[in-house]
């Protein structure tokens, strides 16, 4: 599965990935639910955050539970899910976290093969 990419020279902040991604994730706009995140910055923007799909994914060996699968398309399964946090901390790139509003991991899962934010960002700093 090929990753989604960014070039960060032309992400302007917008936080357009994160709406539409709660839009599609969750129903609402809410983006603290969002898949994708974009940390707040000052004077310039910062990247978003999303998960990489690495080809050895170090949140998927560190689950003991085996909530997330390593092939493909990394995907959660909330229901093998403890919430131990030991993805959270193994992810370098802070891709996977815990929500602030309830007990449950989130992390980015390409839409099942088709990230929406990429075709939605203005500017073309996300591209799939």
């Amino acid at each position: 599965m090929k990753p989604l990419r960014l070039d960060r020279s032309l992400c302007v902040g917008c936080r357009l990935c994160e709406i539409v991604c709660s839009m599609r994730d969750e129903g609402t706009v809410n983006p603290k639910r969002a898949r994708i995140r974009v940390p707040a910055s000052f004077p310039l923007p910062a990247p978003p955050i999303f998960c990489r799909m690495c080809p050895r994914p170090k949140c998927a060996e560190a689950c003991p539970t085996g909530a997330l699968d390593a092939k493909d398309i990394r995907v959660l399964d909330r229901s093998k899910c403890d919430l131990c946090g030991a993805c959270v901390k193994a992810c370098p790139f802070e891709a996977i976290w815990k929500s602030p509003q309830e007990d449950v991991v989130l992390k980015c899962d390409l839409c099942g093969g088709d990230p929406l934010c990429a075709p939605h960002c203005p500017t073309g700093a996300l591209s799939w």
